[in-house]
């Protein structure tokens, strides 16, 4: 991730404001042969952080599809996120120190506050990107210290600047965004009878079939339904064994387990008679099958005949 461009702007900014003797530096701070000969700047975009996906009151922050170009697809995602950066003021005297820091911590809001959105990736990237937006600025701590260099005594006053915002991501790969996984060459098939004549709740129940010609072992295995927040999910138990050519049945009400049939043990019904989404994942997260619920048409009405 590119940071540096902070600092590049920063530079910028403050060239004006200093003393023509300040040495300005893009980059962490270090002691040379001559630290504190002269005044010097050392500006660092020091570090990012992700905040979890959750914004400040509370909401969570989701993924949604994103199409890159025909061929291409993945997903796109505005993430809460901070970026701290440091400006270090290295002075023979204190006073020194403090005072280019007042004569500084202005400018630099003002560089960042007026900051356009900031590619933090490769911008000729049109599979990906990673871009700070909607930043604001604020000065986050100072704090001044002694420091030797070689036997000779400078002082440091840091300023630390926080850019809080959001960093938009786009991620998108020929064919989606599949992932590498062991489990790719064992993929069962998925049906759901989720509307099934009686009550429903004893009765659905989604069927996995294997396909392939050896032992297919679901264990750490998941299926889950379409729920945007809180899905309902089912982890298959270990031995959870499907025959080559062979079917494992899952029923959402309560029962024993037995090698061809397993109960999820829940007291009401898992899949929507309006509609749903059953999703088959590996151990890995990674989806490997999906059933789409339809209705059945309800027949029409015949007219009624006139008497």
């Amino acid at each position: 991730m590119n940071l540096g461009v902070f600092e590049t702007r920063l530079v910028e900014a403050l060239r004006p404001h200093l003393p023509v003797n300040v040495l300005l530096v893009a980059g962490p701070c270090f002691a040379g042969p001559a630290t504190g000969a002269r005044p010097e700047v050392f500006v660092h975009a020091a570090r990012f952080d992700d905040l979890g996906g959750v914004t400040a009151d509370g909401a969570v922050i989701g993924r949604v599809p994103w199409q890159a170009d025909a061929q291409a697809s993945g997903f796109e995602e505005s993430r809460p996120a901070r970026i701290e950066i440091e400006i270090t003021f290295v002075c023979a005297q204190p006073w020194q120190a403090r005072t280019l820091a007042g004569q500084a911590a202005t400018p630099l809001l003002r560089s960042l506050e007026t900051l356009n959105t900031v590619s933090l990736g490769d911008p000729t990237d049109h599979l990906g990107s990673l871009v700070f937006t909607d930043q604001r600025a604020v000065l986050h701590a100072c704090r001044t210290e002694r420091q030797e260099h070689d036997g000779v005594a400078v002082h440091h006053a840091v300023l630390t600047l926080r850019l809080e915002g959001f960093l938009r991501v786009r991620l998108a790969a020929p064919g989606g965004l599949l992932r590498d996984s062991a489990f790719a060459g064992q993929v069962p098939t998925l049906e759901v009878c989720f509307d099934p004549t009686g009550i429903d709740l004893p009765r659905e129940h989604a069927i996995l079939r294997n396909p392939s010609s050896t032992l297919l072992d679901l264990a750490g295995w998941t299926i889950e339904d379409a729920a945007p927040k809180r899905p309902h999910r089912y982890r298959f138990p270990p031995l959870a064994l499907i025959v080559p050519g062979g079917e494992l049945r899952l029923f959402s009400g309560r029962g024993q387990d037995n090698a061809t049939t397993l109960y999820w043990g829940r007291r009401q019904a898992v899949w929507n008679n309006t509609g749903d989404i059953a999703i088959l994942r590996d151990p890995d997260g990674v989806e490997r099958a999906r059933a789409v619920c339809v209705p059945a048409p309800k027949p029409a009405k015949l007219p009624r005949k006139r008497r």
